[in-house]
């Protein structure tokens, strides 16, 4: 009698899970369709008028020489509005979209790590209302997509940990860090994070074997493209010397950069006129962040990944930019 009831009570657990689940991903399918009709800005227009006016070859040769950005997100574009036309909408929809698939696996990522249906929902429900994740989730720019990759990632990673491991999850794992990297170069960042977790993991050489052996797509990706980076490169280190004004616009590696990074985590997009109400409203609403922070440093071990997902990233690249 017992053991039905402990059947039935897990029945019917799995079924509220899923339709909670349900509800928070149409939750955020509609938060992100708000204002999405709204006029393009300025690169979603100019990636827009470059997937219309150029092939493929045209795109690699020619525009992304000048863009700076790697080449999927652009040929993605291309293909979708060849199928669903030019309008802001179908501009914006694979943003949309993606922005619900990271939803859904960040749940997922949640569910795994802490063994909690409960932590995998309410980590859902956090990136679900995210103002700075709707915000992108709702542009026509490659950022979307690249966080989409980068959560597909990290999920397939955890995976690679399991006794028999399944080859679908190298697979996936392989295939997401390169389509990442190749979406947009900044979750570069992200791979040392990987190594470093599999170091603390203390796997047998047939791992890391297997494990070394899934980047060799992004390397062999990366030699293909390099001669192409190098006149992005080229492309925007003449800008710089040209334009010194520039790299006040793109920003510099300063304490000022790193607080920004916690103000935009903590509030997104928004912005005061009056900063003095703008820098109380952040204070006040980082110290929730700043307690969960803390108590996710005291459980590091079980937090590990999720700490170097968060920290090496920001970490690299600001002293990338300062040196």
């Amino acid at each position: 009698m017992n053991r039905d009831l402990f059947r039935i009570s897990c029945f019917v657990l799995r079924i509220l899970t899923k339709v909670m689940l349900y509800i928070i991903l149409i939750f955020t399918l509609v938060l992100r369709l708000i204002t999405i009709n709204q006029s393009l800005w300025l690169d979603e227009a100019i990636g827009a008028l470059a997937v219309r006016n150029m092939s493929y070859s045209d795109l690699i040769t020619g525009f992304l020489t000048v863009d700076n950005h790697p080449p999927l997100y652009y040929f993605l574009l291309k293909f979708w509005t060849g199928i669903f036309g030019y309008s802001e909408i179908s501009l914006r929809m694979p943003s949309v979209l993606f922005g619900v698939g990271t939803v859904f696996f960040i749940y997922l990522i949640g569910n795994r790590i802490f063994d909690s249906k409960k932590s995998g929902l309410i980590a859902a429900v956090l990136l679900s209302s995210s103002q700075l994740h709707i915000y992108y989730s709702q542009e026509a720019r490659m950022y979307s997509m690249v966080a989409f990759f980068a959560v597909l990632a990290v999920y397939s990673f955890l995976h690679l940990f399991e006794d028999r491991s399944n080859f679908k999850y190298w697979l996936l794992f392989s295939s997401s860090i390169t389509v990442m990297v190749f979406t947009d170069y900044m979750p570069v960042f992200l791979l040392p994070a990987f190594f470093i977790y599999a170091i603390f993991q203390k796997h047998k050489k047939n791992w890391w074997y297997k494990f070394m052996l899934s980047f060799v797509p992004i390397i062999l990706a990366g030699i293909i493209w390099f001669p192409i980076f190098q006149k992005q490169s080229a492309g925007g280190l003449w800008l710089m010397q040209t334009l010194p004004e520039w790299k006040n616009l793109a920003g510099g590696a300063n304490l000022k950069q790193l607080l920004l990074v916690w103000m935009k985590f903590t509030l997104g997009r928004i912005s005061f006129t009056d900063k003095t109400l703008y820098y109380l409203i952040t204070v006040i609403a980082s110290i929730p962040n700043a307690i969960l922070f803390a108590n996710a440093m005291k459980s590091y071990k079980k937090n590990k990944l999720l700490l170097l997902w968060l920290l090496i990233p920001i970490l690299l690249s600001f002293l990338i930019s300062v040196f």
